[in-house]
């Protein structure tokens, strides 16, 4: 199943029995999440991948995830049930209970990202939990790239109980309605997290019942210290140790914001030390610690063990530190909206480091953060609302060409643009890739697209934008170019990645989404290499210095 397969071997729990629970749990999430998608109501999770649903066992440890959730969740989620099982204790719980939060600080960064989580009773006690979250399509709130508290960002849920015994507990329900702008859509979505949670619970009591097990006790600890064990093997395999750094600059807004990261590689462990990384600062790009540490020990499953499903036991060997105050540890009242703005660096600048000093592959800068347009107004007397996400291209690899228009360190997918036409009152012009926008090296970095839009006739509305790789192009990596820098036009004027703009009928928006690095030194590319990417028209101008085709 996984390079480590044969570690998951032990005299109280033998392998087979491990693997075969392990894989049905992971069935139950998976089919958690396939209910969320069907029944949910925003384009976010149905097109865009925004979501996560898991299965954990009785004090919080990750067992499973679904395969398709969004990473940057797997480090939060079991830190998020274990807060609110201190705000709700076990003992206090009954069948039908439903927690739950969006606050930054205990749940996933920001306030859009609601979870719901259920206990999973079995023989009278709390044995599991199964938890769903999503990317709200609306909280309140400003939408404003020039927040400077999280007051203004919409409405925070602390831990709460959002069912009570299989009844909706309805002053919460109309709370949240009475904050929202469209509440039939937010609310569609958190009843969508509640089937899956149904789902979820019903499948992880099959699991037990099949297997005659009691709890996951014994099975978590099994499965826990193999993935630990192998994951510490992996360190020591491929690693070698030694301190190493890295620092990069991100666009910021008046000013670029530095981050900066020292790793303390050791035989079998990993600390994760961001000290020297700028204050936080009044503005919505703030990174609260639970998710910094989930975009900080992502990276290290990408390079050592990608095949295995996550687990707790592989976040066990790391260890990240950073200074409360910080751009990537940011205190209370903090503006954190667009937290993906600094978050989503964090694996590069992890690449970066280590890219020297790893007996495996690596990747180049990507063009993420993901590129994101909120778009809303009225036409024909009825308001309209819009989140609009898209991908540029990422970084080479060490072994091959970057992907033309994915995301990474996240997953979000592409919206295509007729789910766009059907939701706003726009019409796609053009969808393209930009040629000689993936940085050159031995591996070209991936393509970033075009996109151009057009408001309708009787349309007005507005647009919000939250950008980078705009000032700064996704770096190359080990010899490798930089990619092509951003840009976001409104009629043909270059307009600023961070802003609210007025857009009237007839206006164009075009995003020109920057490219991913390159990897190597171009001069070792393949001649065929080169050859396929003229005659596919992916490169053509050279480009200069600062990752711009001339």
């Amino acid at each position: 199943m996984s390079p480590g397969s044969d570690l998951l071997t032990v005299d109280d729990f033998d392998a087979i029995s491990l693997q075969v629970i392990w894989q049905q749990l992971i069935a139950a999430a998976d089919e958690m999440g396939f209910t969320l998608v069907r029944t949910s109501f925003s384009t976010i999770v149905k097109d865009n991948n925004d979501f996560a649903t898991c299965v954990l066992d009785g004090d919080g440890n990750l067992i499973a995830q679904s395969t398709e959730s969004v990473p940057s969740y797997i480090g939060m989620l079991p830190s998020a049930v274990r807060h609110l099982m201190t705000a709700y204790p076990c003992a206090s719980l009954r069948p039908g209970d439903v927690l739950t939060t969006n606050d930054p600080w205990l749940a996933a960064g920001h306030l859009h990202d609601l979870m719901t989580a259920a206990p999973v009773f079995h023989r009278g006690k709390v044995v599991a939990w199964v938890v769903a979250i999503s990317h709200m399509p609306d909280i309140g709130g400003a939408l404003s790239p020039f927040a400077t508290e999280v007051y203004a960002e919409g409405l925070c849920l602390p831990p709460l109980k959002l069912v009570d015994g299989g009844r909706e507990v309805q002053p919460i329900f109309e709370m949240i309605a009475a904050n929202v702008r469209y509440p039939a859509e937010v609310l569609g979505d958190v009843r969508a997290q509640l089937s899956a949670l149904t789902v979820g619970g019903r499948k992880v009591a099959e699991v037990l019942e099949s297997h005659s097990l009691s709890d996951f006790d014994s099975f978590g600890s099994a499965l826990f210290t193999r993935s630990e064990r192998f994951m510490r093997a992996q360190i020591t395999r491929l690693i070698r140790p030694g301190v190493y750094s890295s620092e990069l600059k991100t666009d910021g807004f008046d000013r670029p914001l530095k981050i900066q990261v020292a790793l303390t590689v050791k035989t079998g462990s990993i600390e994760i030390d961001f000290a020297g990384t700028v204050l936080q600062i009044d503005r919505p790009v703030n990174s609260v610690f639970n998710y910094t540490y989930a975009m900080s020990i992502y990276p290290f499953k990408c390079l050592l063990d990608p095949q295995t499903p996550i687990n707790e036991g592989s976040f066990r060997p790391f260890t990240v530190t950073a200074p409360e105050g910080t751009l990537v540890n940011a205190r209370r009242p903090a503006a954190v909206w667009s937290r993906h703005l600094v978050g989503h660096y964090l694996p590069f600048l992890i690449f970066d480091a280590v890219a020297s000093h790893i007996d495996g592959t690596v990747m180049a800068e990507s063009s993420s953060p993901s590129w994101a347009g909120y778009f809303r107004g009225t036409s024909g007397g009825h308001t309209f609302s819009h989140t609009f996400f898209a991908n540029g291209g990422a970084g080479a690899r060490s072994d091959s060409d970057g992907v033309s228009t994915m995301a990474f360190p996240s997953n979000t997918s592409n919206v295509p643009v007729e789910i766009l036409e059907n939701t706003v009152p726009m019409r796609g012009l053009r969808r393209a890739l930009i040629s000689d926008s993936g940085g050159v090296g031995r591996y070209r970095g991936g393509l970033g697209q075009e996109i151009a839009l057009q408001m309708l006739a009787g349309v007005e509305g507005r647009l919000t934008i939250r950008n980078e790789h705009v000032r700064f192009p996704s770096r190359g990596l080990l010899g490798g170019g930089p990619g092509r820098r951003g840009r976001n036009l409104i009629n043909g004027n270059e307009v600023a990645p961070k802003g609210e703009y007025s857009l009237a009928a007839g206006d164009i928006v075009s995003f020109e989404l920057p490219g991913g690095g390159g990897i190597g030194d171009t001069n070792q590319r393949a001649r065929a290499a080169v050859a396929l990417d003229r005659k596919a028209g992916y490169v053509g101008a050279v480009p200069d210095s600062s990752g711009a085709a001339s």
